[in-house]
């Protein structure tokens, strides 16, 4: 279980930088398109420029289009596999949480199988390892994932105009925040009224 979790984390926080950077390399192409004089401005373009023995700029930005397009496509590749293993991840962590909720049930006594059925014990097995499986571990799974992007967007804002960057950063804190506590508490009560029905 935790080499699988490890793997897991591992495979969402490479996912983050592989996303941003299939996103990241678009912009200096698009960039390069409408400006072709930041070949010498840029160190890292001449670099390149160099290295790929380009006799007009023309060729070279056909070449970086294939590079950004081979880029984009292997972060796509990338995001899938990741994707499909944490599905995976999360649909055996349900299955193994299924397994673990209905042996403490049959270690319980007859008479509270008396006052229970069997279909809302079976409904209660399945509801509880769905709702950790994908409520808590596949969400936070994805959060880590886009981290980075998150990390970087909020990084581009601040260097542009740090003012504005701030005020946007905390108002959208603020609404993220108001969002949070109103899902919880809704989500809270949604589980009291879950177990209040499962103990009828």
């Amino acid at each position: 279980d935790r080499r699988s979790l490890a793997l897991a984390l591992a495979w969402s926080a490479a996912g983050g930088f592989i996303e941003l950077m299939g996103v990241g390399v678009l912009y200096p192409f698009l960039s390069l398109m409408s400006k072709p004089e930041m070949i010498e401005r840029n160190r890292a373009l001449s670099w390149l420029y160099a290295a790929l023995r380009c006799s007009s700029a023309r060729e070279f930005i056909i070449y970086f289009g294939f590079l950004a397009l081979a880029a984009f496509l292997f972060s796509n590749l990338f995001l899938y596999l990741k994707n499909s293993y944490l599905i995976r991840f999360s649909l055996r962590q349900s299955a193994q949480i299924s397994c673990r909720v209905l042996r403490s049930y049959l270690h319980k006594p007859y008479l509270f199988f008396v006052d229970h059925r069997g279909g809302e014990i079976a409904k209660d097995v399945i509801a509880q390892a769905d709702g950790v499986a994908n409520g808590i571990l596949l969400s936070w799974m994805t959060l880590l994932g886009e981290l980075p992007v998150l990390a970087a967007l909020m990084g581009l804002v601040l260097y542009a105009d740090f003012k504005t960057g701030m005020a946007m950063i905390l108002l959208l804190g603020s609404l993220v925040s108001v969002a949070l506590f109103a899902l919880r508490t809704r989500i809270t009560h949604l589980g009291a009224r879950t177990d209040e029905m499962n103990g009828r």
